[in-house]
C-alpha cells in the first residue's frame, strides 16, 4: 500500500555522497560547479535555478528570468523543494524553489540527447530529485535534467484575472525548458534532441506540452507514463468552482466575489494553504483541485487556451514521436481507500465519477447506473468484485483517458506513437486482498526505470525487467522508435486504430488491442457526455490596473446585431486632417468578401504599413482582388506610437503591444473566419513598409507560429534597422526629453511618465521621429525582456534566422528598385548634412562603438560616392544608398538567412515598373518605382478606369502573380503562361517585375556583397530593454523639420 502511494508522487530516497572531482561549466547566468557521484562516471549540478519565482502582487503569476552570478556557484543542493504539504518537517521548501539539476556522464562526448523529466505527485507535491536516473546516464549515452515546478496553489490556482491568471506551474516548465534550450549545449547536451517525460502528474505534463503552443519547438520526443491530457484531472473542468471550495475549506466564505476570492488567495501564508491542501489528495471523483487549465485571455502568456480534445481533434499541434502507456493495475492506487469506498459506492455511486461527465444532474445519473453495470453488474462493491474496483480506477483515473488520447492523435495523423502496457510484478510482491492475484501498479513502469534504492539486492526477475526496460527507454531517446532496426527485442511497431500495443512483462508480446472491451465502453460514454473544460469567468472582474501599453484583452461581445459599417475608426497617431474617428478602442478588422456561396476560400490578412505610427486598416483596399471571387481579404487596425511600441521591460510596458494586436488578430481569424467562408487553414499574411516588417517579424515569432502559412512581404524586412529597436530603452530617453522630461535614468519615473502624459500629447509630438537621418523610427518592435507576460519576440531576428529555429513558410519576397526615392523630399536638406557628417546617416545597428562607425561611415560613403560629394549630380547615388540602408539589403539579408536555414520555398523579386506619366528624377533622365510601388499595383487605386493601359496590364499581372501566390504557394504555378519563376538561388535569383517578366542570376550582387562585409563585421545585434540600468546615453538630434511624404496617399506605405 505504501509503495502504490509513493509511486504517484514518485518519492523515493536518495543517497548522499561526496567527492572531490567535479566539473565547471560556464552557463548564460555564470560559472556553476557540478561534483562527481560516488562510484559513478557521472557529474551532477544539483540546484541550478532557470527562473525566478515572482513575489508579493505577481505570486501566481508566471516566473520571471533566473538570478545571475559573479562567483562560481557550488551546485550541490539536491534537496530544494517548492512548497507543499510536509510529512516530514523538511526544511528545504522555499519560495525560490525554481530549480535544475542536470546529471552528466564523466565523457567528452558532445550533443548527447537530452532527457527533461518532470516530476509526478499529483502538481501537489514531490520535487525534482524525487526519483534519480543514475543507471541512464551511466550509460553514457543521454543526460537527464531534473527539476522543480510551483505546486498546489501556488503553480495551479487560475482565476482568470490579471493576478491570477492560471497555469504557473506549467509555464515553470516552459521556462526550464528554454533554460535548457539556451544552456544544455554548454553541459554537452544537444538542445536539438531533447526529451521530455514524466509519470502520473508529470505525465498529465509533457501530454500537454506537447499540444501547447508556449512550448511548441522546445523538444523533440515525449515519453507519458500513467496520466495523459485528456484525463479528467489533467485540465481543471470549472477552476472558478476548484478555487471558491478550497477557499470555503479554509473558512473563506465571500467566495462569489471575483475580487474578495483573489485578495483571499493573495493575502493567506502560503503554509496555511499547502497544509491543507493534502485534503484534496483523495476526492472520490478523482479531481485534484489544482492542476493545469484553461485559461481566459487576459493579455499575458498563456499556456492553454482549448481543450486538450479539442487541440487534437482538430490536430492543430505539432505531432512527435512518443513513448505512451500505463500499467494493468494503475487502480491499485486506491486501495488504500476501499474498505472506505466501498459502501459508499454502493450508496451513491455518481460521487465517483470524474467532474468531466455529464452536463447535468440527470445526466450523471444515467452516467452512474450504466458505469456501475458495466463494471460490477448486479453485484454490490465488495471484497469479492475488488478487481473491478481497481479496473474502475485503472480506467477512470488513468488507462482509458490515456487510450482516447492516442486515439484522437493517430486520427490527427501522428503515426509514431508506441503504445504500451507494463504488467510485471515481481514475486516477491503479496497478492491483493481477498485474491490471488497481483498487477503493476501506479507508475510501477517508471520505477522500473529509475533507479532503486537496492538495486543489487533486487531479485534477477526484476533486475532483468529493469534492464529490459532501460534499454527500451534508451532506444527511443536517441532514435525514436523503443525497438529500432537490429534491435534484438521483439518487432514493436506504432499503434494500429484498435490500439495494438506492447505488453511489458517478463517477456515481451506485441498484441492487437488494448483493453478492447473497456475502452469502447468509455469511448460511447465520451462520445455521448463528455464536458469540455472551461476557462475561468470571473464574471465581476478583477480590481488590478492593466496598463494600456500591455498585450490586448479578448474582444467585447453582443446582444444585438453588430452594423459592421464603420470603415474609418483609426488607432490614435498624428492626425493631419482633424480625423475624429481616432479612438482608443481601435483594434478592429474589416472583412472583404466575394459574394460566392464557395467555402474555405484561401484568407489574406493584410498588415497596413506607416513607420508604426501612422495608418490603418483600410488606407489601402482589395476589392479588385476579392472580386476575382479566388480569395477574401482581411485589414485592420493595431495599436501605433508609442501606445504600440513604446518598450521598457517592465510589467506595466513589457513592449510590443502593436504586435501582439496583430497576433490577437490572427487569432481572431483563426477562429472566426470560416464563418465568412474562409478557411482558417489557408492563411496568408501580406503587407508592405512597417507591415511587411511586421509579416516579416510575425514569420519568426513562436506567439504567431501555426496562425498562418504563407507570407508575402514588400519593402521592409525582419532584419531591417528599423523593424526592431536596438535600444529601446534610449529611444524611450530621447522621446521623453523632446516632451520637455528629464528625469529619464530613473526607469520608474520615466515608466510614470508615460503612463501619465495625455496620448494626443504623445501622438502630436511622435510625428518628429519620422525623418531621423539614421533611419530610425524610436518606436517599433523590440526584443522583449522576460517579465512574466506573453512575449512576442525575445532573440535577435538575425540570431533566429542563423539557428534556422523558425517554421519555414513559403514565401512572396522583394522590394522596388528606387525605394530611396521615398528620401527625396529631404533631399535639398541632407545632401550638405552627408558631406559634413555621413556617419549621422547610419542606422543604428552599425558599430559598436564610435571608431567603428567613423570607420563605416568612410567605407560606405566611398562606396556609393566615391570621391564625390553627395549632390545634383549624384542623386541616383543617394536614392541607391536610402534604397539599400532602409529596405533593399536588410531583405536580401534576410532572404540569404532564410535559405540557408533551409527555405527552399522564397520566390524574391524586384518591382521597377514606373508609368510613363510620372516625372524624371530631378537632375536626371532616370525613373524609378519608389517605396511600396508593387503593394500600389496589386491594391486598387482611386482611378483604376483613368490609368494608362500600360498600368492596367502590369496591375493586372501583379494580381494575377499575387493571386497564384495565395493560392498555390507559387506565384508561378505549373501551367501558367508567366515566364518560369523558380525559388531563391544562394546568388539571390529574382524576376524583374516590368513590363516584361525577366528571371535573372542575381539582385544587385555588387551592392549585396558590400553590404554582407560590412554587416559580417559590424552587426550590431538589438537588446531587450534593461530597466535596471536605464541608460544615459543620448541619440543624436538629427531631427529636421518634417514635410509630410506624399507617398503617404490612400495605401499608407511609410515604412
Amino acid at each position: 500500500m505504501t509503495r502504490s502511494i509513493l509511486l504517484l508522487f514518485c518519492v523515493l530516497p536518495i543517497v548522499l555522497s561526496q567527492e572531490t572531482n567535479f566539473r565547471e561549466v560556464t552557463i548564460t547566468q555564470g560559472k556553476v560547479r557540478g561534483y562527481k557521484t560516488p562510484n559513478e562516471n557521472i557529474f551532477v549540478f544539483y540546484g541550478i535555478p532557470y527562473a525566478s519565482v515572482p513575489t508579493g502582487a505577481d505570486f501566481y503569476k508566471s516566473p520571471l528570468p533566473a538570478p545571475t552570478w559573479s562567483t562560481t556557484l557550488e551546485a550541490v543542493n539536491r534537496d530544494i523543494r517548492c512548497r507543499q504539504p510536509s510529512f516530514s518537517g523538511n526544511d528545504n521548501m522555499r519560495e525560490q524553489c525554481l530549480v535544475a539539476n542536470v546529471y552528466v556522464p564523466g565523457t567528452q562526448t558532445e550533443n548527447l540527447p537530452v532527457v527533461v523529466d518532470v516530476h509526478g505527485g499529483a502538481y501537489l507535491l514531490g520535487h525534482g530529485n524525487a526519483a534519480t536516473p543514475i543507471n541512464l546516464v551511466k550509460s553514457q549515452k543521454v543526460m537527464y535534467v531534473t527539476f522543480n515546478y510551483r505546486l498546489g496553489p501556488h503553480g495551479f490556482l487560475c482565476l482568470g484575472t490579471d493576478k491570477v491568471p492560471g497555469n504557473a506551474g506549467m509555464k515553470d516548465q516552459v521556462a526550464l525548458l528554454r533554460w535548457v534550450r539556451d544552456n544544455i549545449a554548454q553541459f554537452g547536451g544537444d538542445p536539438n534532441h531533447v526529451t521530455i517525460s514524466g509519470c502520473s502528474a508529470g505525465s498529465s505534463s509533457v501530454d500537454l506540452l506537447g499540444i501547447s503552443k508556449l512550448a511548441n519547438g522546445l523538444f523533440h520526443k515525449v515519453i507519458a507514463g500513467s496520466g495523459g491530457n485528456v484525463n479528467a484531472f489533467s485540465v481543471q473542468t470549472n477552476p472558478i468552482e476548484n478555487a471558491q471550495y478550497f477557499a470555503k475549506l479554509l473558512g473563506f466564505n465571500n467566495t462569489e466575489d471575483i475580487n474578495a476570492l483573489e485578495k483571499f488567495y493573495l493575502e493567506t501564508p502560503y503554509e496555511t494553504l499547502a497544509a491543507t491542501s493534502i485534503q484534496l489528495m483523495s476526492s472520490p471523483d478523482s479531481n485534484v483541485y489544482f492542476s493545469p487549465c484553461l485559461e481566459k485571455d487576459v493579455g499575458q502568456e498563456m499556456f492553454l487556451d482549448e481543450s486538450p480534445v479539442k487541440i487534437l481533434s482538430n490536430g492543430d499541434y505539432t505531432k512527435l514521436p512518443m513513448l505512451y502507456g500505463f500499467c494493468n493495475m494503475e487502480g491499485l492506487f486506491r486501495m488504500n481507500l476501499f474498505d472506505t469506498w466501498k459502501t459508499k459506492m454502493n450508496e451513491n455511486f455518481i460521487e465517483f465519477l470524474p467532474p468531466d461527465l455529464g452536463n447535468n444532474q440527470e445526466e450523471r445519473e444515467t452516467i452512474a447506473k450504466d458505469v456501475k453495470n458495466f463494471y460490477f453488474g448486479t453485484e454490490p462493491v465488495s471484497n469479492s468484485t475488488v478487481l473491478k474496483y481497481i479496473d474502475y480506477f485503472t480506467d477512470v483515473m488513468f488507462g482509458y483517458a490515456m487510450l482516447r488520447s492516442a486515439k484522437l492523435q493517430l486520427d490527427a495523423g501522428n503515426n509514431q506513437l508506441y503504445l504500451y502496457e507494463y504488467s510485471f510484478v515481481d514475486a516477491s510482491e503479496e497478492y491483493i486482498p481477498n485474491t490471488r492475484e497481483r498487477g503493476a501498479t501506479h507508475c510501477a513502469q517508471d520505477a522500473a526505470v529509475m533507479d532503486s534504492p537496492n538495486e543489487k539486492e533486487l531479485s534477477t526477475e526484476y533486475k532483468n525487467m529493469k534492464a529490459a526496460m532501460r534499454q527500451l527507454w534508451l532506444n527511443f531517446i536517441t532514435t525514436g522508435a523503443p525497438v529500432p532496426q537490429g534491435s534484438t527485442f521483439p518487432n514493436w511497431t506504432s499503434m494500429s486504430p484498435q490500439r495494438s500495443y506492447m505488453s511489458l512483462n517478463s517477456v515481451l508480446q506485441y498484441k492487437d488491442s488494448l483493453m478492447p472491451d473497456r475502452a469502447q465502453f468509455w469511448d460511447g460514454i465520451m462520445a455521448k457526455y463528455y464536458k469540455y473544460p472551461s476557462p475561468p469567468d470571473p464574471k465581476n472582474g478583477s480590481s488590478a490596473l492593466i496598463s494600456n501599453s500591455v498585450s490586448p484583452l479578448p474582444a467585447p461581445t453582443w446582444s444585438t446585431t453588430l452594423e459592421a459599417v464603420n470603415r474609418d475608426i483609426r488607432c490614435r497617431q498624428p492626425s493631419f486632417s482633424g480625423n475624429d474617428n481616432m479612438r482608443e478602442q481601435c483594434l478592429v478588422a474589416n472583412v472583404y468578401v466575394p459574394g460566392t456561396q464557395t467555402e474555405n476560400l484561401p484568407v489574406v490578412v493584410d498588415v497596413h504599413g506607416g513607420a508604426y505610427l501612422l495608418g490603418h486598416g483600410n488606407a489601402a483596399t482589395p476589392i479588385n482582388l476579392v472580386k476575382s471571387q479566388k480569395v477574401m481579404y482581411v485589414t485592420f487596425n493595431y495599436r501605433l506610437g508609442p501606445h504600440g511600441f513604446l518598450c521598457l521591460g517592465t510589467d506595466k510596458v513589457p513592449g510590443n503591444a502593436g504586435m501582439k494586436d496583430q497576433v490577437a488578430l490572427l487569432r481572431w481569424v483563426r477562429d472566426n473566419i470560416a464563418q465568412f467562408g474562409g478557411d482558417p487553414n489557408h492563411v496568408t499574411i501580406s503587407g508592405c513598409s512597417a507591415g511587411s516588417s511586421s509579416v516579416d517579424l510575425l514569420g519568426i515569432s513562436k506567439l504567431a507560429n501555426g496562425l498562418f502559412h504563407k507570407v508575402i512581404a514588400g519593402s521592409g524586412g525582419n532584419v531591417n534597422a528599423f523593424s526592431v529597436q536596438t535600444n529601446p530603452i534610449e529611444n524611450a530617453q530621447y522621446f521623453a526629453k523632446l516632451l520637455g522630461f528629464n528625469n529619464t535614468e530613473d526607469i520608474n519615473a520615466l515608466e510614470k511618465f508615460y503612463l501619465e502624459t495625455p496620448y494626443e500629447t504623445l501622438a502630436a509630438t511622435s510625428i518628429q521621429l519620422m525623418s531621423s537621418p539614421d533611419s530610425n523610427v524610436y518606436f517599433s518592435p523590440c526584443l522583449e525582456k522576460d517579465v512574466g507576460q506573453e512575449m512576442f519576440l525575445d532573440e535577435s531576428p538575425v540570431k533566429i534566422l542563423s539557428n534556422g529555429d523558425y517554421t519555414k513558410l513559403p514565401m512572396l519576397y522583394g522590394f522596388c528598385n528606387m525605394e530611396g526615392l521615398f528620401r527625396m523630399n529631404l533631399f535639398d536638406t541632407w545632401k550638405t548634412k552627408m558631406n559634413e557628417n555621413f556617419i549621422e546617416f547610419l542606422p543604428p545597428d552599425l558599430g559598436n562603438n564610435q571608431e567603428e562607425r567613423e570607420t563605416i561611415a568612410k567605407d560606405v560613403k566611398n562606396f556609393y560616392f566615391g570621391t564625390e560629394p553627395v549632390s545634383n549630380s549624384t542623386v541616383l547615388k543617394y536614392i541607391d544608398y536610402f534604397t539599400d540602408v532602409m529596405f533593399g539589403y536588410a531583405m536580401l539579408r534576410s532572404a540569404k538567412l532564410q535559405l540557408d536555414a533551409g527555405n527552399n520555398q522564397l520566390y524574391l523579386y524586384e518591382y521597377s515598373f514606373v508609368d510613363a506619366s510620372e516625372e524624371y528624377i530631378p537632375n536626371t533622365r532616370e525613373r524609378g518605382a519608389t517605396h511600396c510601388a508593387q503593394d500600389a499595383a496589386v491594391m486598387d487605386s482611386p482611378n483604376e478606369k483613368e490609368l494608362s493601359t500600360e498600368y492596367k496590364n502590369m496591375k493586372a499581372a501583379m494580381r494575377q502573380l499575387w493571386l497564384n501566390f495565395i493560392t498555390t504557394g507559387a506565384p508561378v504555378p505549373q501551367g501558367s503562361t508567366f515566364p518560369n519563376w523558380t525559388s531563391m538561388s544562394p546568388q539571390r535569383s529574382y524576376m524583374s517585375l516590368n513590363s516584361v517578366l525577366q528571371y535573372k542570376d542575381s539582385l544587385m550582387p555588387d551592392r549585396a556583397q558590400f553590404w554582407d562585409g560590412i554587416m559580417a563585421k559590424y552587426y550590431k545585434y538589438p537588446s531587450p530593454p534593461d530597466p535596471k540600468n536605464g541608460s544615459s546615453a543620448l541619440i543624436s538630434n538629427s531631427v529636421v523639420s518634417l514635410i509630410l511624404m506624399t507617398l503617404y496617399s490612400i495605401h499608407s506605405c511609410l515604412y
